[in-house]
């Protein structure tokens, strides 16, 4: 055993410091985090700046979906850096801080804080620096709907990246300026950047990164009718995202929030199953960004997965998870190191993706031997149409479920014919989640206030939301309501009628958060009785 001393725990901290970064990158959090809490109590202890660390840990909930922790600890990091004076660990702080404010919709306050970032990494002659500080500044423009701006600031932050060590912002880079150019209906440029943008992401290990990239060019590929190539990249995308969901440090509730932001490509490919006239795996897709945590907490909550595996099947999937983080934790602190090495970079990505590819043919042979398993790991397929139709005790009940994308919503109604047979009608909603969601603040405060001019959005809501499916929704059937997005703040009992009837007065509603959700909870209540 090691002497316990001071030197030995500075080095054990930073070792820690190092595999946490390694597990983050593999999108393993709870391991991860673990990590990075194990180093924050060795720095306290040894009377170090324990906040330093803060900004990893915030990093690990802002990934969760944890924006009030998140910021928590990156305004501690910051202060903490700033005490120190180091301009790159400022410049850092600055761009986390920035990035959770955007995410928590404080456009303002993260411009401000992209920008401070900016003009410091002016000072700085780290090209990665550069590279981060305008890049995030760029996005942050984009989100403000300033495409000019954006666009400027993306093609300033490309020459400062390196493309042997910046895989990852270039990446990220190219996929931002791809959206920039789809929303400028430049579909052509869009096209060509998102090829480059998942060319490079594939030599990518960051599974967070590589969800949020192939999304992007998931939807660029739909809008311009290349429905092979969408349906390949949203389906490596959901691949990654699934590949983290297991991994989510903390309560179901952390599960939930991570998952929230990590919908896009499963409604994508909703919205690319319905242009191929297929509503049934359309359904099926809206449904799996929705069940999903509800689902696991059901089935078997935090349950320990490995034990259905044989004593030699543990060891062989611990020794390849060994094998991955080893080698990220090589990669990183080769990629970050003073003078990294193209030579080895490229080694051990190679070896990275044999790793990885040998990880894939265990999972497919571990699922095939114990077929529980792949339920039980939250890998099992949604529900099925029949499985819908058995929801509904009668003809008198329809099940709605929405699906509200940032350009467009959906509406699927579920019924039974007189024969018993389940059926499914899909109904485009030709209203964005924006409007959508400003409609509904509007009509909620204006409930809230008792305000009498409530009933021109109740009617227009009405028309919009339920209007398209009246005719599979005849008076006294009951209504079971899916929402999504901004729907979940909306009271459609109070909606008005094209009769000036309230919903509620012809129709009794009630509210599920998915049909595969509902499916589990009736399992659970007949095998109670």
């Amino acid at each position: 055993k090691t002497p316990d001393n001071k030197d030995n725990q500075s080095s054990k901290l930073k070792l820690l410091a190092n595999l946490g970064s390694a597990y983050d990158h593999q999108g393993l959090y709870t391991l991860a985090l673990r990590e990075y809490e194990k180093s924050r109590e060795i720095a306290i202890a040894l009377k170090l700046t324990p906040e330093l660390i803060s900004g990893d840990i915030g990093s690990m909930y802002k990934k969760q979906g944890n924006f009030a922790l998140a910021l928590q600890y990156y305004n501690e990091s910051l202060a903490a850096r700033e005490r120190l004076g180091s301009r790159p660990q400022i410049i850092s702080a600055l761009l986390n801080l920035g990035e959770i404010h955007q995410m928590m919709e404080n456009s303002e306050k993260s411009l401000e804080l992209y920008k401070r970032a900016v003009e410091l990494s002016e000072r700085d002659t780290n090209k990665r620096l550069i590279c981060s500080s305008n890049r995030f500044f760029a996005r942050g423009l984009f989100y403000q709907n300033m495409y000019d701006e954006a666009l400027t600031q993306f093609q300033k932050t490309l020459p400062a990246c390196d493309p042997n060590f910046n895989r990852e912002e270039i990446a990220d880079v190219t996929a931002q300026m791809a959206t920039v150019y789809a929303s400028r209906q430049d579909f052509v440029r869009a096209s060509a950047l998102a090829d480059q943008a998942c060319e490079i992401v594939s030599k990518v290990e960051s599974p967070e990164l590589r969800s949020r990239v192939l999304a992007m060019a998931g939807r660029i590929y739909l809008a311009t009718n290349q429905i092979e190539k969408a349906k390949k990249v949203l389906l490596e995308s959901i691949s990654a995202i699934e590949q983290m969901r297991s991994n989510v440090a903390g309560s179901e509730e952390q599960s939930q929030a991570f998952f929230e932001h990590q919908t896009a490509s499963y409604q994508t490919l909703a919205e690319l199953q319905l242009a191929e006239n297929q509503p049934v795996q359309a359904l099926a897709y809206a449904e799996a960004a929705k069940a999903r945590v509800l689902l696991d907490v059901m089935q078997n909550g935090k349950s320990n997965f490995s034990k259905a595996m044989t004593q030699a099947e543990r060891e062989q999937e611990r020794g390849l998870n060994n094998d991955l983080t080893a080698l990220n934790t090589q990669l990183f602190n080769e990629q970050t190191g003073q003078k990294p090495g193209k030579t080895k970079v490229d080694e051990l990505v190679k070896r990275l993706d044999k790793v990885r590819l040998a990880y894939e043919d265990f999972r497919i042979k571990l699922y095939a031997a114990h077929p529980e398993l792949k339920v039980k790991r939250g890998e099992a397929k949604t529900l099925t149409l029949a499985e819908a139709g058995a929801l509904l005790p009668n003809e008198k009940t329809a099940l709605l479920e929405y699906v509200v994308t940032p350009e467009r919503a959906h509406l699927f109604v579920v019924t039974k014919a007189k024969t018993g047979e389940p059926k499914l009608k899909v109904y485009p909603l030709a209203i964005k989640r924006d409007e959508l969601a400003a409609k509904v603040e509007q009509f909620r405060s204006q409930l809230a206030g008792r305000d009498a001019r409530f009933g021109k959005l109740a009617s227009e809501l009405y028309a919009q939301l339920l209007k398209p499916a009246k005719a599979d929704l005849p008076a006294q059937t009951r209504l079971v309501i899916v929402p999504d997005g901004p729907l979940w703040e909306l009271p459609f009992q109070a909606l008005l009628t094209e009769r000036n009837r309230y919903v509620l007065q012809d129709h009794v509603i009630s509210y599920a958060p998915s049909l595969t959700v509902l499916r589990e909870m009736s399992k659970v209540k007949r095998e109670s009785e």
